[in-house]
């Protein structure tokens, strides 16, 4: 982590490389690239989606060096870098000169702040933040919200562009499903590489979702590849998310109060009434049949 950060002391990280939180918005908006050498952390939103890419890059090169045995064992490695960098904020936070304080002051306050440090060390009183199935939920959470982020506005600038007709009422109609979906309905990826060995990102199987809400996703991702729906501002090329048939199973529980039409039907027809009555399904959407249209 040293080496992503290009520091070789906790405290060399008060003069390493910052990143202007107008580059890290444009990252979470999908409308500039994400994180380049020299890294720098966001400060102000340690669990937000660029402090995750840091930490993918920071596992690709880990696990090209060492040998991770399991997803347990990826877990602590994963806290363990969040935990970081949350010990890091604390020192460039520190480090910061207070309202009104003088060098003087400040130096007396880190003397002081570093003597309650050790203290602290010495009663060995270790408190657990996060716990580590918690910080990969959050990871793909944030990439879920992302995915949603940008689906809704090709939905959105869609149906704007559309003055009226079939074409505006199909837009509106995705923006509904999407709506009624929210981020949670959003599938996950898992990365990979395909056969050209480039690296891809795999959709994970939801199997209590409706096939015929897939294909509406895939419409609008289709869309996202052929036009930039951002006013002309170019932003990250979108990642190769591709579909396999022995796609991993998504872990995630179903998402309950939805459209009965927007479960799967084999599924749905397992559960037991019980089940049934806690998913509190709601009385079916209309889901409009069409062809795929162009903007």
């Amino acid at each position: 982590m040293n080496t992503l950060l290009d520091i070789k002391h906790d405290a060399d990280i008060v003069q390493a490389n910052q990143i202007d939180d107008d580059v890290i918005v444009a990252y979470e908006e999908e409308r500039g690239p994400g994180p380049t050498p020299p890294y720098a952390p966001d400060w102000a939103n340690i669990e937000g989606p660029w402090n995750y890419a840091l930490l993918e890059i920071f596992m690709e090169a880990y696990t090209a060096t060492y040998l991770v045995r399991d997803a347990e064992q990826q877990e602590d490695v994963c806290k363990m870098f969040m935990d970081r960098l949350r010990r890091l904020k604390k020192k460039v936070k520190q480090a910061a000169p207070q309202i009104g304080e003088t060098n003087t002051q400040m130096n007396q306050r880190l003397l002081t702040q570093h003597r309650r440090v050790l203290l602290n060390q010495r009663r060995n009183s270790r408190r657990n933040e996060v716990s580590i199935q918690t910080s990969l939920i959050r990871l793909f959470e944030s990439k879920r919200k992302q995915r949603f982020s940008v689906r809704s506005r090709i939905t959105v600038q869609n149906a704007a562009s559309q003055k009226s007709g079939d074409g505006r009422v199909i837009w509106e109609h995705l923006d509904e499903i999407l709506s009624t979906l929210g981020a949670g309905g959003m599938s996950s990826d898992e990365s990979d590489f395909d056969d050209d060995g480039q690296k891809a990102y795999f959709v994970k199987k939801v199997s209590w979702r409706r096939v015929g809400l897939v294909a509406r996703m895939i419409t609008v991702d289709r869309d996202r590849n052929f036009k930039n729906c951002y006013e002309n501002i170019t932003g990250n090329a979108p990642k190769p998310r591709k579909r396999r048939v022995n796609a991993t199973e998504s872990a995630r529980r179903p998402i309950p109060g939805l459209p009965i039409n927007f479960y799967d039907d084999v599924w749905y027809s397992r559960l037991d009434e019980g089940q049934k009555k806690l998913l509190g399904a709601k009385a079916a959407l209309d889901l409009i049949e069409f062809q795929r249209v162009e903007g």
